[in-house]
């Protein structure tokens, strides 16, 4: 039984015997300054990342159009779109007001790259919060940062950055909460719950569910039908979300994958009985609930009717599966699943044999601990998608098993769950998503394996400066074996140059790609007022200074219905009509999948099949005028 006699009585770390308080204000500060330090040098190692190269599919572009728009018109879902909360509209516009400056390439990446160094820093912080482990909670910054920096450079200003940023709060929030289990830490994990449901709401839907997990389950404070109604539905959460695609064997298998490794938390999470009051769960509530109203405000008051706030926030988002997919690729590991069996029935043996209940802790135990969090942070950094699963629910079973601290296992009893629903963040697209989904799984991995290697008198006799020196190689190690070298990246970016177009100074590409690009903007400039593009090339607004001619330049698929279709049309016409070279650029090289969707299909399609007098290519990139219009002059 978990209570807070038992979490302040072990609240000092095995590695940290007590000290006056100004010496505890001395390692703090410590901390915060290694943690800060090591996220710069990061960020500067991996600076190229970021600023090296553009894609062909702008969904750059796409992101920050459509923060402009809602920046300077508001009416969020009705005259500008996006498949994303509020929340997220909120937080960029304000941070690009804060700058002074209106969203360009440059200055979002600059964003993404603090979120990706910011998210990193404080996983390390929760992990710190628990172990007081300095060297172990550097390995988390690391090991995070070089989970995310692989995508944060594919899709800059794509919410899911921010997600992330706001997963490591909700860490961190949890274990404040595991250590002084307060009002303030519960309002924290609130807000971040809300703010997650205001971003994507699939995800806040997760993080909630995995909160309300490991507050119920094994909780005595809760009635039996509760704690099993609870359980249930956890189990059948991955297969409700999942509902739409379960008819694919690869959405079947991650919904199985998921829903074994919750099932198998519930062992460990049943035996460790906790007695957390019930008020617990409506401080979250609350919290998550005025979040929800708070990220509501700004569009609400800027035109965005309560109906199409509601329409944007949770019915667009399940069109996704229909328009939007990409196979994960989801692996089942059979070991992975045998040793997570092997560790369940090992909990449920202590729980109901008497010579079981007998077991003491172990140096063996320990080491299997240390050991097991080590693999299963190789599984989550290097392995398949959803190969550590349900490997994960062996971390809170061995903290059981070898008798860790109860801040420990309090620990894991919450972010265990967060991590593996978190997997089904990559559901229906995994792309840089499935980065996004496994972030949060390195944190109780290393928590386990700072909390085992603590027990051996051997590490604490070695000094700190050895324990950095061991640590700090398998850091080195983690960067080394993802093969995502900074030198190797600072090598690529100083061979592109710059591409020196509005907003992108700092972006290096390839010469044919800078060439190319150049050519487009020369010649848009020269022959258009404003444009639309087809597919999607919204980052040419920015390059080229020229107005948008609508603000409904979602292009992904699904998201402009035939209404909002009719009405971009018309405002198309309408910039013909006032005389203004309305020019139409295509991608030949994507133009068919872009016909074959529901917006070459529909009214857009038909509108646009009127602009065919071409003007100009560059590489696979066309410029039309309106078949009624001239011949353009000549160059």
């Amino acid at each position: 039984m978990l209570d807070q006699e038992d979490v302040d009585a072990a609240v000092a770390a095995p590695d940290e015997p007590d000290m006056p308080d100004d010496g505890r204000q001395t390692r703090t500060l410590t901390v915060v300054l290694s943690v800060t330090l090591l996220a710069i040098v990061l960020s500067i190692a991996f600076f190229p990342t970021l600023f090296k190269g553009v894609t062909s599919y702008d969904d750059e572009g796409s992101f920050l159009l459509a923060i402009r728009q809602f920046m300077h018109h508001g009416s969020l879902y009705v005259h500008t779109h996006g498949p994303y909360g509020p929340f997220w509209f909120s937080v960029s516009s304000i941070l690009f007001k804060l700058t002074g400056h209106d969203p360009t390439l440059t200055n979002g990446r600059f964003i993404v790259l603090a979120y990706t160094a910011a998210s990193a820093g404080i996983f390390a912080a929760a992990v710190w919060r628990v172990t007081r482990s300095l060297p172990f909670s550097l390995l988390t910054e690391v090991a995070t940062y070089a989970v995310l920096i692989r995508v944060a450079g594919t899709e800059p200003m794509h919410p899911g950055s921010l997600i992330v940023l706001v997963l490591a709060i909700l860490a961190y929030a949890v274990a404040s909460y595991v250590m002084n289990e307060g009002t303030g830490a519960l309002v924290m994990i609130g807000i971040t719950v809300g703010a997650l449901l205001m971003i994507k709401i699939n995800v806040g839907v997760l993080a909630a569910a995995a909160v309300v997990l490991a507050f119920v389950i094994g909780n005595a404070n809760w009635p039996r039908w509760v704690r099993v109604g609870v359980g249930v539905l956890g189990v059948l959460l991955p297969f409700l979300v999942t509902s739409q695609l379960l008819y694919q064997v690869d959405t079947t298998i991650l919904a199985v994958i998921v829903s074994v490794g919750v099932l198998a938390t519930y062992a460990s999470l049943s035996v460790d009985t906790i007695a957390i009051p019930r008020r617990a769960v409506w401080v979250v509530a609350g919290a998550a609930a005025g979040t929800v109203v708070a990220s509501s405000i700004w569009p609400l008051a800027t035109g965005t009717s309560p109906g199409a706030l509601f329409h944007g926030v949770v019915i667009q988002p399940l069109g996704q599966a229909d328009n939007l997919q990409k196979e994960h690729g989801v692996r089942f590991d059979q070991i992975s699943f045998v040793l997570t069996m092997l560790a369940v029935f090992a909990v449920m043996a202590r729980q109901y044999s008497e010579s079981a209940r007998r077991w003491t802790r172990s140096w063996q135990l320990d080491a299997t601990f240390g050991v097991a969090g080590l693999l299963v942070l190789g599984l989550v950094v290097y392995g398949g998608f959803g190969a550590w699963l349900p490997a994960l629910a062996i971390l809170p079973a061995l903290a059981l098993l070898s008798e860790a601290s109860p801040p420990i296992r309090m620990a894991l009893r919450f972010l265990v769950p967060i991590a593996a629903l978190q997997l089904l963040h990559a559901y229906p697209v995994a792309g840089s998503q499935v980065s996004w989904s496994r972030v949060a799984a390195c944190v109780p991995c290393i928590i386990a394996i700072a909390a085992a290697t603590s027990r051996f008198p051997a590490w604490r006799e070695v000094g700190p400066m050895v324990r950095g020196v061991a640590v700090g190689a398998i850091a080195v190690l983690t960067i080394a074996v993802a093969g995502f070298i900074p030198l190797s990246q600072w090598h690529n970016y100083n061979d592109h140059i710059a591409l020196n177009l509005p907003g992108a100074d700092l972006i290096h590409v390839p010469t044919h790609q800078y060439d190319t690009l150049h050519d487009l903007v020369k010649n848009v400039r020269r022959h258009c007022d404003t444009f639309y593009s087809a597919p999607g090339f919204d980052s040419l607004y920015l390059y080229t200074r020229l107005p948008n001619p609508t603000g409904l330049l979602a292009d992904g698929p699904g998201a402009l219905n035939a209404k909002e279709q009719r009405e971009l049309v018309g405002q198309l016409e309408d910039q013909e009509n006032a005389g203004k070279r309305v020019c139409i650029v295509r991608d030949v090289e994507r133009s068919s999948l872009w016909q074959a969707s529901s917006y070459g299909k529909g009214p857009l399609g038909k509108a646009l099949a009127e602009y065919t007098r071409r003007i100009f290519r560059a590489d696979q990139w066309t410029v039309s005028l309106h078949n009624s219009t001239g011949p353009p002059p000549s160059s």
